[in-house]
């Protein structure tokens, strides 16, 4: 009975956090229990435990008089997580590059071939459906260039990180007020920054620095990336 409803509590965490992660539950939104109930088919006792995991991770806030609300979001916020991760990322590279075996090697130029192989969003016939199969695949290398790391907490940090990363910018892009930058390809060709982000060029530049064990110009590289980042969301606000 115990374990049924630990299983329970993890169903229920799982399914709110991705509905927050992907802004189906938006910043400020009240989550009342009874329409939590309604909507989800959750029973009070796990969601209550849900609820109660994702404030510690400050997916969600409690509020005196109110109950629990989706956590807001932020510019400042955004860049400052940006900022965290890139430096957990830093010292993830750092281990795969000092640990990482042929094997590894052998991923990280699998994995940057089959990024190239994808239609870059920097492409003004880009479509959204390839957009994705393009994040799928610089996803993937992404994990693979830290994957030799072994700074468990690191990998755990990165990955919660990456998640908060994820809903803020998910939700800044749909609160932002001009609707036309919902538009994908006008989002695209409007932000110089996003532009250089999504040429491969400089992800052959770091697959080329990490497998020759360049830590200075893995560096410089991880902070060009994340200034761009930072540097987008400022385009896309002055559109």
């Amino acid at each position: 009975m115990l374990n049924d409803e630990f299983s329970k509590v993890d169903i229920a965490y799982n399914k709110l956090k991705d509905d927050i992660i992907n802004v189906k539950l938006q910043p400020l939104m009240q989550l009342k229990i009874k329409w939590i109930k309604e909507q989800y088919d959750f029973g009070t006792t796990p969601l209550r435990e849900a609820l109660n995991r994702l404030e510690s991770e400050n997916f969600v806030t409690l509020k005196a008089n109110i109950g629990f609300i989706v956590s807001d979001v932020s510019i400042d916020e955004l860049v400052d997580l940006l900022k965290t991760k890139a430096l957990l990322r830093l010292q993830l590279l750092k281990e795969s590059m000092q640990f990482g075996d042929i094997q590894w090697e052998s991923k990280v130029v699998a994995s940057h071939y089959l990024l190239s192989r994808e239609k870059s969003p920097a492409s003004e016939k880009c479509t959204f459906e390839e957009y994705v199969r393009w994040m799928h695949a610089y996803d993937a290398f992404n994990d693979i260039l830290i994957s030799a790391g072994r700074s468990i907490w690191c990998t755990r940090f990165n990955q919660k990180v990456t998640e908060h990363i994820r809903r803020q910018a998910r939700a800044l892009m749909i609160i932002m007020p001009d609707s036309e930058q919902h538009d994908f390809s006008t989002v695209m060709m409007k932000s110089p920054a996003l532009r250089t982000l999504y040429d491969l060029d400089m992800y052959t530049k770091m697959k080329d620095a990490v497998l020759d064990r360049k830590i200075n110009d893995v560096t410089s590289l991880l902070n060009t990336k994340t200034d761009l980042i930072i540097a987008a969301y400022s385009e896309m606000n002055k559109q």
